[in-house]
């Protein structure tokens, strides 16, 4: 079964946010220790707020007024206010403007960005305060870089297309006869043909 795009687009939210708490420098506002990194101790009552502009509308989203958006705050201490593309010059009107939201997912438009100067490298950061996400990436990491020219690294993409298998099986229906036997589902009787694999 395929992922959603729903499902994609929440995956990718909770990869930003813990991207943004894991490159917060282990400061939350006032320089207090971030959630999680006290030693096991509860996490603070004080939760940092950071914009996010997504050129991808997402119709579920709650302002994290939900059990999972809850979840992530308390857990990280940081909260997204979203915004959401209306039409497609919202992020040329930043690059002229030179306002910028702190997070953006920019779809298409990152070369606008980064031709701007808008995006930082977050290659050094990822280095210094991002193990999980070598471990997550792995060996694509250095498909994380701009380009030939340019090794930053702006955007941290969800990679679903690169080391995944997905397998169609059609319309059939196809069990394992392993399965079925230890299962003790096999009768003598049985109407239909199992296919030993």
């Amino acid at each position: 079964m395929k992922p959603t795009k729903t499902k994609w687009l929440a995956a990718a939210f909770l990869a930003l946010v813990l991207v943004v708490s894991a490159c917060s420098g282990g400061k939350g506002k006032e320089g207090s220790p971030s959630p999680g990194q006290t030693g096991g101790e509860s996490p603070t009552e004080e939760v940092t707020t950071f914009t996010w502009f997504s050129a991808d509308p997402i119709a579920t989203w709650n302002d994290m007024n939900d059990e999972v958006g809850q979840e992530i705050i308390k857990r990280t201490g940081v909260k997204l206010e979203a915004e959401f593309a209306m039409d497609e010059n919202r992020i040329a009107l930043m690059v002229a403007s030179n306002e910028y939201p702190d997070l953006i997912s920019p779809k298409g438009d990152a070369s606008k960005l980064v031709d701007a100067g808008a995006l930082i490298d977050l290659r050094p950061l990822i280095e210094e305060h991002g193990p999980n996400l070598k471990k997550v990436y792995g060996e694509y990491l250095n498909r994380l870089r701009w380009s030939k020219d340019d090794e930053a690294i702006y955007i941290l993409p969800s990679l679903n297309a690169v080391g995944h298998q997905y397998t169609d099986i059609g319309g059939s229906f196809h069990i394992q006869h392993a399965a079925v036997k230890e299962a003790g589902y096999i009768r003598k009787s049985a109407p239909c043909r199992i296919l030993k694999t």
